[in-house]
């Protein structure tokens, strides 16, 4: 079975509600996208926050997400969008500090 195959799989069932398959799909993605993460913004911890949100976030909406052409490039890109706003958030942090 190819991975995008087995990972659309894996999300189409766990749309359905199924606990397991998206324990396995957490299993598949996490060490790609931890350390996608850890590369940019050079923090372990704040990755693994990162991470546990998206992941909380998917499965709390994973029937307004829907089906997923490619579960690995969503996921890619929905931490990438996580990664930005979290950045943004800390510049502005630190302007505010500064004032």
């Amino acid at each position: 079975m190819n991975k995008v195959y087995e990972l659309t799989e894996l999300w189409n069932n766990s749309v359905k509600g199924e606990e397991q398959s998206f324990g396995l799909l957490h299993k598949s993605l996490y060490p790609y996208l931890f350390n996608y993460v850890v590369k940019r913004i050079k923090d372990e911890d704040v990755a693994d926050d990162l991470l546990e949100d998206l992941f909380v976030e998917s499965w709390q909406n994973k029937l307004q997400i829907g089906s997923i052409a490619d579960v690995k490039a969503y996921f890619h890109t929905s931490v990438r969008s996580m990664i930005i706003n979290y950045v943004t958030s800390q510049q502005i942090e630190a302007a505010l500090t500064k004032q």
